[in-house]
């Protein structure tokens, strides 16, 4: 059923909009927002000089600005990274990082611990709560909007639980979310690592100025994040971009899923090593600079030219952007699987699209967490 928005939201609304433009055109005039934004020029006036007011803004005299609207040359507007932060955890197969980000993508302090031994909800709860106690006393708690978790596995981002994961210590319904937000009372967020990962890619990496995009992480999973729009593509309960169960090989090899044949088997790093015997990813993508085991080479570039042409034929992107491990892969092997995906994409004679390793490398997951808060920043969920 249709749901009316009041006043309020649309103000807060709005003002994620200009923090959203400025942060990804860097500084702004009211101007260059107005035309952006398509609000009048009174509405940005009122925005930003609320925001001015409040120090979330401030004016950046020193900005070379671009005359290329109509009107008189005006000041270009720039954030007080300072005052907008977010509290970011992310949980990995191999990792986990707590972080303290602001809103220009500056990590204040990160703490990364190794999973060793045996890992358990209680245990991870613990080390999170730890150690964003000790991030806390790092800002004023009035400029932290919120605490972002990104999770491998299936989540349900309404109950902001962990429902269930793969190769990771049998975790499931793990309700983090709701534990969070209960000790340090404040709005707590939960979404699936490569959701995040794709949000991060567009606020921070390559795809600042992508509108239509698919972030694929090729890790210890495969998975997606969809940007729609410049807008996260979620699903109904944040299932959306599960990529690595769809199937490659209908009778292929049984996936923890229960199906058969799903890519997450034949073209994560451990399904990649395994299947071809290397000693580690390492040796993968030395095999692709050096053009050594062309047949393993040559059966990967197909296998992940077919994922990601059913992928472009589904969401009608512009680009797919590797990350993860994925991005490591040398120039030879993106060109190849570009040549490949565009030579057999459904709209082929009117359209290409751009295969482009992620620029964040290690970034990514310190900054993964926080990007789930700033999307609810820019979706209008904070009234600043």
């Amino acid at each position: 059923m249709p749901t009316a928005k009041n006043l309020t939201y649309l103000r807060a609304r709005n003002q994620g909009a200009v923090l959203q433009t400025l942060l990804q055109g860097n500084s702004i005039t009211k101007q260059e927002l107005s035309h952006r934004l398509n609000l009048t020029p009174m509405s940005i006036s009122y925005i930003a000089g609320d925001l001015l007011e409040k120090g979330i803004l401030f004016e950046n005299r020193s900005a070379p600005i671009k005359k290329d609207t109509p009107g008189r040359r005006g000041v270009a507007l720039s954030i007080a990274k300072e005052r907008l932060l977010a509290v970011g955890v992310s949980v990995s197969r191999r990792h986990l990082r707590v972080s303290l980000v602001d809103l220009c993508g500056n990590t204040l302090k990160c703490f990364s611990h190794q999973h060793d031994g045996e890992v358990t909800k209680d245990s991870l709860t613990s080390q999170i709560i730890n150690d964003i106690k000790e991030l806390l006393p790092l800002a004023p708690k009035e400029h932290i909007l919120g605490i972002g978790v990104s999770c491998i596995g299936l989540v349900d981002i309404q109950k902001k639980t962990v429902i269930s994961t793969t190769d990771f210590y049998g975790i499931n319904n793990w309700d983090i979310g709701e534990v969070l937000q209960k000790e340090f009372d404040m709005p707590c967020f939960v979404a699936e690592d490569m959701k995040a990962a794709g949000l991060t890619e567009h606020y921070y990496g390559t795809a600042k100025e992508l509108r239509d995009f698919v972030y694929l992480g090729i890790t210890y999973g495969v998975g997606a994040g969809v940007i729609a729009d410049g807008k996260l593509l979620e699903g109904n309960r944040g299932f959306c971009g599960e990529v690595g169960h769809t199937t490659l090989h209908h009778d292929g090899i049984e996936c923890v899923c229960g199906n058969r044949g799903c890519a997450e088997k034949y073209l994560s790093v451990s399904a990649i090593t395994e299947r071809f015997g290397l000693s580690d990813w390492q040796q993968f993508v030395h095999c692709c600079k050096n053009k050594h085991e062309s047949r393993v080479v040559e059966t990967v570039e197909r296998e992940l030219s077919t994922l990601i042409i059913n992928i472009v034929n589904n969401y009608d992107c512009e680009a797919v952007i590797i990350g993860h491990e994925g991005a490591l892969l040398p120039k030879t092997f993106f060109d190849s699987v570009n040549n490949q995906v565009n030579n057999r994409i459904l709209a082929r004679s009117v359209k290409s699209v751009s295969i482009i390793p992620s620029s964040l490398s290690e970034k990514i997951h310190q900054l993964n967490g926080a990007s789930i808060v700033f999307f609810q920043l820019f979706a209008g969920f904070f009234k600043l």
